[in-house]
């Protein structure tokens, strides 16, 4: 995320440098970048946890399985 973030501010004071007058829209278009790329910083910390979560709960099933089936 870090350096996506870097890349589109750098490319954003490269095209500021070559056409100032296009700075105010080439701005809302770096925070629209920043924003996108946060959130799928965001979605794929989620999608991680949940990957982990369910390992866990399938990890205890399979196990809670293993010492039901050693009483019978």
């Amino acid at each position: 995320a870090v350096v996506g973030i870097g890349n589109l501010f750098s490319s954003l004071i490269h095209s500021v440098a070559q056409n100032s007058s296009l700075a105010k829209q080439l701005f809302g278009y770096a925070i629209l970048g920043i924003a996108l790329t946060e959130c799928y910083c965001i979605v794929c910390l989620n999608d991680g946890l949940f990957d982990f979560i369910h390992i866990l709960i399938e990890e205890r099933r399979l196990n809670f399985h293993k010492i039901s089936t050693s009483f019978t």
